[in-house]
C-alpha cells in the first residue's frame, strides 16, 4: 500500500491517430474521445494502483495519404515474411508479418487526424511505473474496445 510514501504526478504526452477522418473534431467530438480514452485507460491504471486524474486534449493536425505511407514505410512493425522476403510496405500490396501483427499499406485517398493528448495521474511508488508505456499499450490492446465506444457515443 506504500502509505507512508508520497504521491508521485504521472503525466503521459502522446500522439493517437485516428485513421479516416480529413476534418479536426469540433469540441464535443474531442470530449468524446478524450472521455472515452479517459474510461478505458482509468480501467487499466486502476489495477496498477494509479488514480487517473484527467486525458486532455491537445493541437490537431489532418495527415494526408503520403505522409501516412511515409510513416508505415519506416514503421517498426515491418519485418520479414515467413519465407524470410522483407516486405518494405512500398507501393505494391506487400504485408508484413511480425508474430501476431498484420500490416497493409494504405489504400489511395486514405487520411488520418493526429491529436495530441496529455494523460495525467497519481499512486504511491514502488514499483515505478511509466505511464506513457501504460498509456500506449492499453490503447493500442482496447482499439476495438476504443473505436466501438466512439461510435455508440
Amino acid at each position: 500500500t506504500n502509505c507512508n510514501r508520497p504521491l508521485e504526478r504521472l503525466v503521459a504526452d502522446m500522439l493517437v491517430t485516428l485513421l479516416g477522418p480529413d476534418s479536426t473534431m469540433e469540441d464535443e467530438d474531442g470530449d468524446i474521445l478524450g472521455g472515452t480514452i479517459y474510461d478505458i485507460l482509468s480501467e487499466v491504471v486502476e489495477e496498477e494502483g494509479v488514480a487517473l486524474d484527467g486525458v486532455d486534449l491537445g493541437e490537431q493536425e489532418i495527415v494526408g495519404r503520403r505522409q501516412l505511407q511515409r510513416r508505415y514505410r519506416n514503421r517498426g512493425l515491418l519485418g520479414w515474411h515467413e519465407d524470410g522476403m522483407f516486405a518494405s510496405g512500398n507501393n505494391n500490396m506487400k504485408i508484413a508479418k511480425v508474430n501476431n501483427v498484420t500490416q497493409r499499406t494504405l489504400l489511395m485517398g486514405s487520411s488520418a487526424l493526429d491529436v495530441s493528448m496529455t494523460i495525467t495521474g497519481d499512486y504511491r511508488p514502488p514499483p515505478y511505473l511509466d505511464l506513457n508505456v501504460i498509456a500506449q499499450e492499453s490503447i493500442n490492446r482496447e482499439g476495438p474496445r476504443v473505436i466501438s465506444a466512439l461510435r455508440t457515443r
